[in-house]
C-alpha cells in the first residue's frame, strides 16, 4: 500500500514497515480525498464535518449562511428600491451605480461594501481552514500508523 498516499515524505522515513492488512484496518484519510472535499464543500463545512468536527462545521455552515442571506437581502432592497423609481419614469433609461447610490441611499450601499468585506475574508478564512484540515489529516494518518507499529 502507498503510504505516501496519506501522510508527508518526511513522516514516510520515520513510519517502520507496516502490512497491507493493518493499513486497511486503520481508516485512513487520504490527502487526495480531504482536498477535494475542502475545494468542493470547504465554504460550508463539508471537510469539518469529513474530518468528526461536528462543532467546527456547524460554524463555517452558519457563517456561510448569514453572510449569503445578508448579501441577499442588501441586494434585494437595493434593487427593490431602484426598480420602484425607475418604474415611474417613462422612456429608455440607463441605470448607473451613481443612480443606485443616489436612490438606494448611501448608508445601504455601504452595508453592501462592508458584506462584501467580510465575505473576502470569509473566503480567506475558508482557504486558511482548508490548508488546516489537510495538515490535520496527515498528522492523524501518521499518529494511526506509528501506534499500529508500535503494536
Amino acid at each position: 500500500m502507498d503510504l505516501l498516499k496519506y501522510v508527508s515524505k518526511r513522516q514516510l522515513r520515520t513510519i517502520k514497515n507496516i502490512s497491507s492488512n493493518e493499513m486497511r484496518s486503520l481508516k485512513l484519510c487520504s490527502k487526495k480525498k480531504i482536498l477535494l472535499t475542502s475545494l468542493f464543500t470547504g465554504l460550508v463545512g463539508g471537510d469539518r464535518f469529513l474530518l468528526g468536527h461536528c462543532k467546527r462545521g456547524i460554524l463555517k455552515v452558519t457563517l456561510f449562511l448569514a453572510l449569503f442571506i445578508a448579501i441577499v437581502t442588501t441586494v434585494g432592497i437595493i434593487t427593490g428600491r431602484v426598480m420602484e423609481v425607475t418604474s415611474q419614469m417613462h422612456g429608455p433609461i440607463s441605470v448607473t451605480w451613481e443612480d443606485n447610490v443616489r436612490i438606494a441611499g448611501e448608508s445601504i450601499v455601504n452595508t453592501l461594501y462592508g458584506l462584501l468585506i467580510a465575505a473576502g475574508c470569509y473566503i480567506v478564512f475558508v482557504i486558511v481552514d482548508a490548508v488546516l484540515c489537510y495538515r490535520y489529516c496527515i498528522r492523524e494518518n501518521y499518529r494511526k500508523i506509528l501506534l499500529a507499529t508500535k503494536r
